[in-house]
């Protein structure tokens, strides 16, 4: 199965690459204008009614991409997004800490430590799971609609953890493929 295929080489050297091409001041430059970035695909859900359902979910994408590149960069990023999103979109700042930007630092992590697609989904799903159950039990926050009210079944929990399992491999899925191609245009590029 390709869940437990070793990621390719190219791909961990391509991660490998931004860090040593880059100066820190373009670094934090990177960080900021990600953060932007994040914050305005973030608060698109609340700004759109109904295109920034589909929006929002992109903004773990630059969170990802930036904590591959650096894990603390990626942890810059994701409370400077907190900050901007709380002067931009306060409604939509705790479901980017407690799910996007919680999933994007977990992935980023996954990616810069391990190898295989399916520990880097698991450690994706382990930062999504207990961020959702946070906003459910913590923060009574009705993230899957008010009128949704049970949360005390098995069965729910279940597919709630298996859901962040399967969202955390798209996501992994999807950086893979964005690193895939960069690292065919930049061997294309190569004389």
């Amino acid at each position: 199965m390709c869940f437990f295929k070793r990621m390719d080489p190219h791909v961990q050297r391509a991660a490998n690459s931004f860090q040593n091409r880059f100066s820190k001041t373009a670094l934090l430059v990177l960080v900021s204008i990600a953060s932007a970035i994040t914050a305005l695909i973030q608060s698109a859900g609340g700004t759109l009614p109904a295109v920034g359902l589909i929006i929002s979910p992109f903004s773990t994408l630059p969170v990802v991409l930036i904590t591959i590149i650096s894990p603390l960069l990626g942890i810059y990023t994701f409370f400077l997004t907190g900050l901007l999103l709380l002067l931009v979109q306060p409604s939509e700042l705790l479901i980017f800490l407690f799910t996007t930007g919680l999933l994007g630092v977990g992935l980023g992590h996954g990616f810069t430590f391990f190898q295989r697609r399916i520990l880097i989904a698991s450690i994706g799903s382990l930062s999504l799971f207990p961020g959702i159950c946070i906003m459910l039990l913590g923060f009574q926050f009705p993230l899957f609609g008010p009128e949704f009210q049970s949360t005390s079944s098995f069965y729910f929990w279940l597919s709630l953890f298996l859901f962040s399992c399967g969202y955390s491999l798209v996501w992994v899925e999807i950086t893979f493929l964005i690193f895939k191609k960069y690292v065919s245009r930049r061997l294309r590029s190569k004389p």
